[in-house]
């Protein structure tokens, strides 16, 4: 069966962003992209520089799962600290307060998995 619908394909030079703490994130997919309908809404490829943070917040109606690629970092779930490092996965509930801190002199990738209930997501 073939499709009529573009695929997405993000390219690994397309654009990074920079966000206040200094992690830089590049989106792998977003579900509007080509049109598709599904539960999956995106997923963001999240560079954290040696010494920073993600900074704490929580989501009203998101839930996501962490995979970390490269380096440790601490994550800091709920107030309580789990250390994690490349290969880890965590999950996210709604409403729980979370953070990455990379307190190594190493940078840190992980990859975010994010599945949200209508309306857009907000943060607190």
């Amino acid at each position: 069966m073939t499709t009529t619908k573009p695929i997405a394909i993000v390219h690994s030079g397309d654009a990074a962003s920079r966000d206040a703490h200094g992690q830089i994130a590049q989106d792998l997919f977003r579900r509007q992209e080509g049109g598709y309908q599904s539960s999956f809404n995106y997923m963001t490829l999240f560079t954290l520089p040696a010494g920073s943070t993600s900074g704490s917040h929580a989501h009203t109606n998101w839930e996501k799962i962490y995979f970390v690629i490269s380096g440790e970092c601490e994550a800091i779930l709920g107030g309580q600290r789990f250390p994690v490092k490349a290969g880890d996965t965590f999950f996210v509930p709604f409403d729980v307060e979370h953070e990455m801190q990379n307190l190594t002199r190493e940078p840190a990738q992980y990859v975010v998995f994010v599945n949200y209930t209508l309306p857009m997501p907000t943060e607190r």
